[in-house]
Parts: structure tokens; sequence; C-alpha cells
């Protein structure tokens, strides 16, 4: 017998579709991991993020009939909330203010993870710099970092792409940040004040 909180993603989905009131429990279940991957991925405050997660949960609920049980509940919502993300980061692009000086092909470079070394060097970067940065990294970073940042390709279809388990895509991207932040830091006309 399994209570409301031990039943599967696709049970609740189930669930849901004949009672909205179920909803709540995927909500639940998923709200804090969703909220953390807001904050991580968009670089940006808690209100922000939370209103990510609120819209994800929204159109995830209104599509819900469409949802394709084989698939993961999982994947599916994050992919969502991916979206949702990009789509508030163009929002908050359309009008950038860059800093005196800069040119207006300025882009932010955004790396999802817990500790964010792109952030913390406080830096906008080129295109092009990131770009010619990736391409000097020894395979398989150079594939994995283009797809996953300068072509936003996730984990999942990354490991498809390349024949390669999530977990090692995982690795090589965290290895690669590091990598690339390394070079970065190099460049002499970014770390000069």
């Amino acid at each position: 017998m399994n209570t409301k909180e031990e039943r599967s993603d696709a049970q609740l989905v189930a669930a849901t579709l004949r009672d909205p009131a179920e909803y709540e429990h995927l909500m639940r279940r998923y709200t804090p991991k969703l909220l953390r991957y807001a904050l991580r991925r968009a670089n940006i405050n808690r209100d922000d993020a939370e209103d990510i997660v609120q819209i994800t949960f929204m159109k995830a609920y209104y599509a819900l009939e469409g949802f394709d049980p084989s698939r993961s509940f999982s994947s599916w919502i994050y992919s969502i909330a991916r979206n949702e993300s990009v789509n508030d980061f163009r929002r908050r692009s359309k009008d950038p203010q860059p800093f005196a000086g800069e040119s207006s092909k300025l882009c932010f470079l955004q790396i999802p993870s817990k500790i964010d070394p792109i952030r913390d060097f406080d830096q906008k970067i080129t295109q092009e710099t990131i770009q010619g940065v990736i391409e000097g990294l020894a395979d398989p970073y150079r594939r994995v970092l283009t797809l996953h940042f300068l072509e936003e390709r996730p984990y999942s279809e990354i490991s498809k792409i390349l024949k390669r388990p999530t977990g090692t895509i995982g690795t090589i991207i965290h290895r690669g940040k590091q990598m690339l932040l390394a070079e970065i830091i190099r460049i002499p006309a970014l770390t000069s004040a």
C-alpha cells in the first residue's frame, strides 16, 4: 500500500489527470529541486527563480494531458524549467547595459553549478572569446562544452549524441568548466582592471 508521497511520478501524473488536486504532490516533490536548478542555471535572485518554477508548474499542468508516460516526468519537467529559464534570460537581456567601453556584442556565459566560477569571476565575456577558449581545449572537453554551452544542449541529449553515459558527460562538463576558467583567467585583457 503506497502512501501519496511514496507513489511514483507516473502514478502521480495519472492521479492528477483524474483529480487536479493531486498535482500538489508533484509540486511538493519537485519545487525544491527546480528552485535549486533555476537559481544555478539562471544566476538570478530567489524571487525570480520562484517565478520561473511557478511558470514551469503552470506550463507542465496545462500540458500534462499530452505528457508521454513512457518518458521520465523528471526529465520532462526539467526541460520545461530549462526552457523557461532561457525565456527569462532572453526577456532580461533584451536591453543589456554593458559597462562603458564594452562591445555591444557581449554576452553572459552562464554555467550552472553549485560553484559558478564564471559568475564569481564577474566578467562579461564575448561569445568569440568563449568560443576561442573552448576550441583550444582538448577533446572530449571541446565537444561536450560546445554542445552544452554554445548549443545549449542538456546532458541527456549530449549523452545520446556522443553515446556516453550522462554521468560521464556531467564529469566532463565539471572538469571542462574548471579548464575554461583557468584559460579565461590567463587572458590579459580580461584580468586587467
